[in-house]
């Protein structure tokens, strides 16, 4: 299984509702979703692994380091040629963040992605 990244989403706060100078705690709320094209290429080795769960993670750096935030997880089928990961979720950070990227985690090694469409608001 691997970790694939996304895309780093930095470039897509400009406000202070993520972006900020002080050291204090905020609380913000993002609604993240993507749309992922699947091509499997080759079989699987190990079949007796079933359905994995691929997952969708937020990774950001604040003033106290790296911190990864699951956003969703779906199982993958030999059937699926697309997956859809979502969700809104609460990210508690200190001070500034200086890095925000997505992954995805537990892909297959046969299969290749490709993201179709990302979608992120801050709530």
């Amino acid at each position: 299984m691997k970790t694939k990244h996304l895309v780093n989403i930095m470039n897509r706060f400009t406000s202070d509702n993520v972006i900020r100078t002080d050291d204090s705690v905020h609380k913000d709320y993002l609604e993240i979703a993507t749309w992922l094209k699947l091509t499997n290429h080759g079989s699987n080795e190990d079949e007796s692994s079933g359905n994995p769960l691929v997952i969708l993670l937020l990774k950001f750096t604040d003033s106290q380091g790296q911190k990864t935030v699951l956003i969703d997880e779906t199982p993958l089928s030999v059937s699926k040629s697309d997956a859809l990961l979502s969700g809104t979720r609460m990210i508690k950070s200190v001070g500034q963040i200086t890095q925000m990227d997505l992954f995805v985690k537990n892909l297959p090694e046969n299969i290749k992605l490709s993201p179709e469409s990302i979608h992120i608001n801050a709530a």
